[in-house]
């Protein structure tokens, strides 16, 4: 069948003022190996190589907890998922990535590890990776007796890894950090930090480090549950030292929680520190979301004498609701100076249960910010059936002290009702932020990711050959298909990956060519654009860019589910056989 075709004009387009400063990329599916749900992540980039990125979440399997880490070289397009040998057997948790100045790769995780006499102790676990983060080696264990908690690393640019850590020590709660040396594979510590009043708990936040090595190591004190006590007191110390002495700790701020929050009623804090550009250099941010006056919304308070004192806190947005929460927010610094921030949002919901990614930057030191943009093409719904399923708890099985065995189980929403305790977001060396985000899109907590610039894009220079045959340029890459067996309908979330050394710009039609069987029956495609069921139906894949005017070398657009019922005959098997063009097709007269 041979159509005339009409070209649709190549959208290319520099932003303007009105249309903002934020472009955001395709989203990705990063944790692509199992339907699962994955919470509690956080993502490094490279500074030896800016393709570089590596992820890590806690991914659920029927019977444990596994920290996978997730690695890609292409800039947050494709990634691998890789799992650390010699994990604990009964899972693991809080899992941390950093890279070193030299592009030295480090995971960090907690689990049950056996001593000697096979009794069973909470333990830190660190690994090393000297190629980008695909295969690593254990190099130390660390933390065994004080039943460490929430460890969050950091690197400075001589080489030193820092792991701030909560950790029990004569009756109290404390706060430490662990030290890797260069060259070194055992570690030192923990060099203490702040021992909690009686009755208090302290709780870790990420420590950042200055230009000189200063090391910036900030913490929450809790003194009761969130309904007794909502107000939670942020403290710091510092260490001119690389962590072997420390000042006492200063009272840097606070946080009001929401006893009542339909999300999660414990807040997050977190911080960022410009130790590269010139005109903020060693500025340091706190952001939290503050639930004060009813819902979560976010605060920005910035420092520019490394945390002595502080700004006044500063609305991030204008609330578009009365009862909208902005949760687990994360800020990253590039080496502009700009300051990325992105948090999970429930503005556009109605019943307060779905959200989606936003992101926002500030371009002068975090006096103003820019109006924020949605990063997540499409809704999540906190409570997806996936994340009901029930496993075991991190620190099961255990022995109580009178001689019984103890263990326990809870799903993935119960014990972790907005993701975990932390989202991740990085800047690579060319200013790009990678956020991660907990998405569930597919039907449980994922974690996704998608390349946000701010600032003037760069500029794209579209091949001559505009009204040219595009399929030999792509290639399919294909999300995790589904098959409905009540409807007998397959969903397959299917990808365009520009596999040239040009960039290929948008429109872009994809079309279904009549099968070699044709006239014989064929399967069904029920969601074409064009409302056709198999030949000649098409998909117009030029949203799937997002802000993008072209796919450079490389990049992937986004997923277009296409829904297809096969022929009973067939049962669950389908071809199909595809063209791609600029062009919209238009029947012949």
């Amino acid at each position: 069948m041979r159509m005339p075709l009409i070209l649709v004009g190549v959208l290319l387009f520099e932003m303007t003022a009105a249309a903002g400063t934020i472009e955001v990329g395709p989203n990705i599916l990063v944790s692509r190996e199992s339907a699962l749900p994955k919470i509690q992540m956080m993502v490094a980039a490279n500074p030896k190589n800016a393709r570089n990125l590596l992820g890590t979440a806690i991914a659920a399997t029927p019977i444990q907890d596994v920290c996978t880490v997730y690695v890609s070289f292409d800039g947050g397009y494709s990634w691998k998922a890789v799992v650390p040998p010699g994990l604990p057997d009964t899972g693991s948790g809080d899992p941390q990535v950093a890279f070193a100045d030299d592009g030295t790769a480090y995971f960090s995780t907690l689990g049950l590890v056996p001593d000697a006499t096979k009794n069973l102790h909470f333990t830190d676990l660190l690994y090393r990776s000297r190629d980008g983060g695909l295969t690593w080696e254990k190099i130390a264990t660390f933390g065994a007796g004080g039943y460490p908690d929430h460890d969050m690393a950091v690197t400075d640019n001589v080489g030193h890894l820092f792991i701030s850590i909560g950790y029990s020590g004569a009756n109290r709660s404390n706060i430490g950090i662990y030290r890797l040396d260069p060259g070194e594979s055992s570690m030192r510590g923990p060099l203490h930090v702040a021992t909690a009043d009686q009755g208090e708990y302290l709780f870790t936040w990420n420590p950042e480090v200055f230009s000189d090595g200063t090391l910036f190591v900030p913490f929450e004190a809790t003194s009761g549950s969130v309904n007794k006590s909502p107000r939670r007191e942020v403290f710091a110390s510092v260490s001119h030292d690389g962590g072997t002495t420390f000042s006492s700790m200063e009272r840097i701020g606070f946080q009001m929680l929401d006893p009542n929050n339909p999300v999660n009623p414990y807040g997050s804090v977190t911080f960022a520190v410009d130790a590269g550009s010139t005109r903020f250099r060693d500025r340091l941010y706190m952001l939290w979301n503050d639930g004060e006056s009813g819902g979560y919304h976010l605060k920005l308070a910035y420092s520019t004498d490394k945390g002595k004192t502080w700004s006044p806190p500063r609305d991030v947005d204008a609330r578009p609701t009365q009862h909208a929460n902005a949760f687990r927010p994360v800020a990253a610094v590039n080496a502009a100076g700009v300051v990325g921030i992105s948090w999970l949002d429930t503005r556009d919901s109605a019943t307060g249960r779905t959200y989606r990614e936003y992101f926002t930057a500030s371009l002068d030191g975090g006096d103003t910010f820019e109006v924020p943009v949605t990063v997540s093409s499409a809704d999540s719904f906190l409570d997806a059936p996936a994340n009901f399923a029930l496993h075991p708890t991190i620190d099961s099985p255990r022995r109580p002290k009178d001689g019984s065995l103890e263990f326990s189980f809870d799903t993935t929403l119960g014990r972790a009702p907005d993701g975990g305790d932390f989202m991740g977001m990085a800047a690579d060396s060319t200013g790009t932020f990678h956020p991660f985000w907990i998405d569930t899109r597919t039907g449980a907590f994922q974690v996704w990711t998608a390349a946000v610039r701010v600032g003037a894009p760069i500029p794209v220079t579209p091949p001559s050959d505009t009204q040219g045959e595009l399929t030999k340029r792509l290639q399919t890459v294909f999300d995790p298909a589904s098959y409905d067996v009540q409807t007998g309908v397959e969903t397959i979330p299917v990808r365009f990956e520009n596999i040239t050394d040009e960039p290929i710009c948008a429109p872009l039609i994809v079309m279904l060519l009549d099968p070699d069987t044709a006239p014989h029956p064929t399967p069904h495609l029920l969601n074409a654009d064009n409302h056709k069921d198999w030949g000649g139906a098409y998909f117009d894949y030029s949203h799937t860019f997002r802000d993008l005017p072209c796919l450079a070398p490389g990049e992937i657009t986004e997923a277009v589910s296409w829904h297809i019922r096969p022929l009973p005959s067939e049962r669950t098997f389908v071809t199909m056989r595809i063209s791609i063009t600029h062009a919209v097709p238009v029947p012949e007269e």
